[in-house]
């Protein structure tokens, strides 16, 4: 995990580990892949305000909406809302987050 950075987004190793930590806090969950731009997580319980939870994912990682197009072809990018990545999370139990 220590290798994932985004510089041009002023994201840095030490942002991400303190960021995960604090979401261990309200959820349960563990990491499933990583390389140098792309983390996944795999929730094993959701935090329980799920709507305060994507907020602070979409601030710290704007990007993540992108990440869900695929889980559903008939919206575009622009259709793309919090209460979508919502459902997704909650279908899925799956959060991808990349900053490249």
């Amino acid at each position: 995990m220590f290798r994932t950075y985004a510089p041009d987004q002023e994201v840095s190793p030490e942002s991400i580990f303190r960021r995960l930590r604090s979401w261990r806090e309200v959820a349960e969950f563990e990491i499933t892949h990583v390389d140098t731009y792309e983390i996944e997580l795999e929730f094993f319980r959701l935090p329980s305000d799920l709507n305060i939870f994507v907020e602070d994912v979409y601030q710290f990682c704007p990007s993540v909406l992108n990440e869900y197009i695929i889980s559903d072809p008939f919206k575009s990018l622009s259709d793309l809302k919090l209460k979508d990545l919502e459902v997704y999370l909650k279908r899925s139990k799956i959060l991808r987050l990349c900053w490249g």
